[in-house]
């Protein structure tokens, strides 16, 4: 998981609609574009795809939109909260939290510029401040789709979770039947989906220094 999680339901961010709209906002390939990082795999997808346990759901979000069009249907979004609140609380304002750092401060830096395109303000959250954005960078355990599902289990207590989507993986988990556990768990990832409880940005990096003569080494995208 790499991203930001939503840690807060409140104001703007009470809207899965409104959470979606951020999401749509980020130009993932633009946002890491500086670290130069070769074959990176961007994704606004929670699960990738081809995991033991993924039914498949299907390719990644908003296949036929145009970053443009994506970011003027968000802002609309935007612009539809504001005109529902008072004149002086219209701003929409929202603390990401990153831990300290070069990179964190290039990655905040695009996501910034990325919010504002929408109408959103970004502004660093403190180094002891939730924030309502919280910044995730995390390799799996191991290669299934439970495992980046149960990253939001209500049970866990961080961040925004889905209750129903916790209940199918509970069945799932309860199932003997392959085809119907893959099905129960595409569920879970349709309904966290569509909770927008998390902001993916595509695989997390991770580097290797090794000899040129050393043999047999290769890279894989569980670090």
């Amino acid at each position: 998981l790499f991203g930001l999680q939503v840690m807060s339901d409140r104001g703007f961010l009470a809207d899965p609609a409104n959470r979606e709209a951020l999401a749509m906002a980020v130009d993932r390939d633009a946002l890491i574009a500086p670290f130069g990082v070769d074959g990176w795999k961007a994704t606004a997808l929670l699960v990738p795809r081809g995991l033991e346990g993924d039914a498949d759901a299907g390719g990644d979000r908003w296949p036929e939109m145009t970053m443009d069009s994506r970011r003027a249907l968000a802002a609309s979004r935007v612009l539809r909260w504001q005109q529902t609140r008072e004149a002086e609380d219209r701003n929409v304002r929202l603390a990401i939290w990153l831990p300290q750092g070069p990179g964190a401060d290039i990655l905040f830096e695009r996501v910034a510029r990325d919010f504002a395109a929408i109408g959103v303000t970004a502004r660093r959250a403190a180094p002891r401040e939730a924030g309502d954005l919280r910044f995730v960078d995390i390799v799996s355990r191991y290669p299934r789709a439970s495992w980046f599902l149960n990253r939001f289990n209500c049970r866990i207590r961080e961040g925004l979770c889905e209750p129903l989507a916790d209940s199918k993986l509970d069945q799932a988990r309860a199932s003997e039947d392959m085809a119907a556990r893959a099905a129960l768990v595409a569920e879970a990832e349709q309904l966290l989906t569509e909770a927008n409880v998390f902001v993916p940005f595509g695989s997390p990096i991770r580097w290797a220094l090794v000899r040129g003569d050393v043999i047999g080494f290769s890279t894989n995208s569980w670090g």
